[in-house]
């Protein structure tokens, strides 16, 4: 499996055709170089949930994490602990991965989301963590849907009181927005009724019509509009008949 995209391996063929190289030579050290590097940064991803360069916000914060782990690489290498020795090395080589793969990637790929290339990674079961895993799970998040936004409703537009001559068909709207679907829900509050929704589809929408008659006169109306992330109820309108 290849870890460099077609115009990547191509791009670093090029450079070592520029250093003397024949086209048929320098593909074959691509290879070679993308080979050793699938075979040099064998980690458990267990190990990384607590480490800071998957959440490092820059490029910037990368080197200079990089450059303090390069500062105590001496002290462990010369330790007797076995087991953290190979941690810290392994741990080192993640993150040579990772700086290569943001240098790949700098113009579409923020860093910030480095936390999701690893909770795909330890949700596919990989047992390394590499530079071409990286790559999978970063073409595997591209393609991915985005985010549904989680935006409750909020009323945009009120509805407003009318009078109207008796028999004339008025209307009340009102303008909402927020994560679709809306589901909306016109309600009365008539004589001695409290807040009642509306009975039939013609109340499930953003305008409500009626008819001003004695029945009607003086009703308050107002609509809920809720969606999966919570619910609004705008403010009343009122009708009334003119006498």
């Amino acid at each position: 499996m290849r870890g460099l995209t077609n115009q990547q391996w191509v791009n670093e063929r090029n450079l070592l055709v520029m250093e003397g190289m024949s086209e048929a030579e320098a593909g074959v050290e691509v290879d070679r170089r993308e080979e050793e590097k699938r075979k040099i940064h064998p980690v458990d991803p267990s190990l990384l949930k607590s480490n800071e360069w998957i959440f490092a916000r820059n490029r910037e914060r990368l080197v200079e994490l990089k450059a303090e782990m390069e500062k105590q690489k001496a002290a462990v290498s010369n330790g007797n602990d076995a087991v953290g020795r190979m941690q810290f090395f392994n741990q080192m080589k993640v993150l040579d991965a990772y700086v290569e793969f943001l240098l790949r990637h700098e113009f579409t790929f923020n860093p910030r989301h480095g936390d999701q290339l690893l909770h795909w990674i330890e949700r596919s079961g990989s047992p390394a963590i590499t530079i071409f895993v990286l790559e999978e799970a970063y073409q595997h998040l591209r393609g991915r849907a985005p985010a549904e936004p989680e935006i409750p409703p909020t009323i945009i537009s009120q509805p407003k009181s009318v009078e109207a001559e008796p028999l004339e068909l008025v209307t009340f709207s009102v303008v909402a927005q927020g994560s679709c679907p809306l589901e909306y829900q016109w309600l009365v509050c008539g004589g001695l009724t409290g807040l009642q929704p509306i009975p039939g589809e013609h109340s499930k929408r953003p305008s409500y019509s009626t008819v001003a008659t004695e029945y009607s006169d003086e009703n308050l109306y107002c609509c809920r509009i809720s969606n999966k992330f919570g619910t609004i109820v705008s403010s009343s309108a009122r009708l009334t008949m003119k006498k």
